[in-house]
């Protein structure tokens, strides 16, 4: 079966799509797949080969550009999935019912296959930067996992869009959303999916690392339920916010999630547990 490369122009206030040719299989992701901003590998190389050196923006006669559409240009990386190309957006922009929203179109042809909006609330966030995060895709089951610059997170069924379950981050666990707008990337390791922020939230147990104290944390959830499996920071009282994606690696013959820390240190986390 023949896909397409997708080319992926939101930087430029749009997303423009351009023509090649290969092959994948539909039951598993292929060499097409970008199901994240990092790709395949979380490396940023594709193993594709041909890829499409030249294209013209303004498309025309004798263009290789498929189709654009400036409405989808922002700030997130798109992403693609099995023939569907997903990102987020602002919905509504300077209006008073302002907010994000995660859009799926058809990667061969632009068009919208569904949509699923969510709220803007309790942050100053400038408008400009909403829809700062980019989705990811399990490559597993499909779905699509997004957090919103409030903190709002969220599982979709990538072919309906449908929501799977949600967390509010903000109410739940005390995330900050800080005027910079940073907003992390969720990873999907195994049967978990892991998104990170500086939270402050009550209480001080040990088991939250001193949780009344800022820092910059993550917090692991079961991948199908949204159930919190695991919640561990880095140094306390960090001197910024950061939106680091983390990698998965394998070091010392483990597991290990690498990433860099508000607090300015590097860090590494065992991702099945959250220790260090």
């Amino acid at each position: 079966m023949n896909h397409r490369l997708f080319s992926l122009a939101s930087r430029l206030g749009c997303i423009a799509v351009i023509l090649a040719a290969g092959a994948a299989s539909a039951a598993e992701p292929g060499p097409m797949d970008w199901p994240n901003w990092r790709g395949p590998q979380q490396n940023r190389v594709s193993t594709e080969k041909g890829l499409i050196e030249s294209w013209d923006p303004e498309g025309g006669e004798g263009s290789n550009l498929l189709w654009k559409r400036e409405d989808l240009g922002g700030r997130s990386s798109p992403v693609v999935f099995q023939n569907r190309l997903y990102t987020i957006v602002r919905d509504k922009p300077a209006t008073e019912s302002e907010g994000e929203k995660v859009v799926c179109v058809d990667a061969a042809t632009g068009k919208t296959l569904w949509d699923y909006r969510f709220n803007m609330y309790l942050t100053d966030v400038p408008d400009e930067r909403i829809g700062w995060s980019c989705p990811v895709v399990d490559p597993e089951t499909g779905r699509v996992y997004v957090q919103g610059v409030c903190g709002y997170f969220c599982c979709l069924e990538g072919e309906t869009g449908e929501l799977v379950w949600d967390r509010s981050l903000h109410e739940e666990f005390g995330l900050i959303s800080t005027y910079g707008g940073r907003t992390n990337v969720p990873v999907v390791f195994e049967d978990t999916v892991l998104i990170s922020a500086v939270i402050v939230g009550w209480g001080d147990e040990p088991k939250w690392g001193g949780l009344a104290r800022p820092a910059h944390r993550f917090l692991a959830f079961d991948k199908a339920t949204g159930e919190l499996r695991w919640l561990n920071g880095t140094g306390i009282s960090p001197s910024d916010t950061t939106y680091s994606t983390p990698t998965v690696t394998v070091l010392g013959g483990q597991a290990a999630l690498v990433f860099a820390s508000g607090d300015g240190e590097i860090w590494a986390m065992q991702p099945r547990t959250g220790k260090h």
